[in-house]
């Protein structure tokens, strides 16, 4: 399924976020696609604020990945970035196929590694129109699909 989203603001960036957060469950993956400063960041920290988190999120540009466990959240969120990911090998060692049996995995620059996306997961690619204006293309593999409301 694939939907075209506008958004016009922040506000409006984090009113989706949070329409996806409401809709994951534990074994989905969320894959956030575009360049530098298009709002990847902006939709992780209300994605994970919607599930419960308080504390202050970060972009795990440096550190590849952070974890958000019970009771901060409802279920366990990875937060992971690919961007400096340079071969499978280092991809395979993040061990985000196995956190996918636990949680919710969030990607940063999945782009990077397409063949590896699993059957159930929220591909999400956000390109940059103006200062404040996205477009957002929305496609929903698996069983996400019958959540879209």
């Amino acid at each position: 399924m694939q939907q075209k989203i506008i958004v016009k603001s922040e506000q409006e960036m984090h009113a989706f976020a949070m329409r996806i957060a409401q809709m994951v469950q534990v074994g989905d993956w969320v894959s956030l696609i575009g360049g530098l400063g298009v709002g990847k960041t902006i939709f992780a920290k209300a994605f994970i604020a919607k599930l419960g988190f308080n504390g202050e999120v970060n972009s795990p540009s440096y550190a590849i990945i952070h974890s958000y466990d019970p009771p901060a959240v409802r279920f366990p969120v990875i937060h992971a970035d690919l961007y400096r990911i340079e071969n499978d090998s280092e991809y395979q060692e993040l061990g985000l196929d196995d956190a996918i049996n636990y949680g919710v995995v969030l990607v940063e620059w999945a782009d990077k590694y397409p063949m590896l996306l699993p059957d159930n997961h929220y591909m999400i690619e956000i390109d940059k129109i103006s200062d404040t204006i996205r477009d957002i293309t929305l496609n929903i593999y698996g069983e996400g699909v019958s959540r879209w409301v």
